[in-house]
């Protein structure tokens, strides 16, 4: 399944960071969007369950590991995804 319409950047950047926070144990208001997701020590499960709930989300097919590269961001990945110029994460 993949969208049909480009999702809103805000929306994308929004879920990612609430579902950083769940999986981190953190409040996501206290979290840096534009902090590498290294930072956030993710192993594969977790990315693996954040690409395939993105889908149900919002019908974004997306690699795992574009959540374990160590300098992609939440804030660059919703620019990318948003079809916005950013730096290029492996989407």
């Amino acid at each position: 399944m993949t969208a049909t319409v480009t999702p809103d950047r805000d929306a994308l950047q929004h879920w990612m960071m609430a579902y950083l926070a769940t999986i981190c144990g953190l409040a996501a208001d206290a979290m840096d969007p534009g902090q590498p997701l290294a930072g956030y020590d993710l192993d594969s499960v977790d990315a693996v369950e954040m690409a395939l709930e993105m889908e149900k989300a919002f019908g974004l097919i997306l690699a795992p590991d574009t959540f374990l590269e160590s300098r992609n961001s939440v804030s660059a990945i919703a620019d990318a995804l948003a079809g916005r110029e950013a730096p290029s994460p492996q989407v």
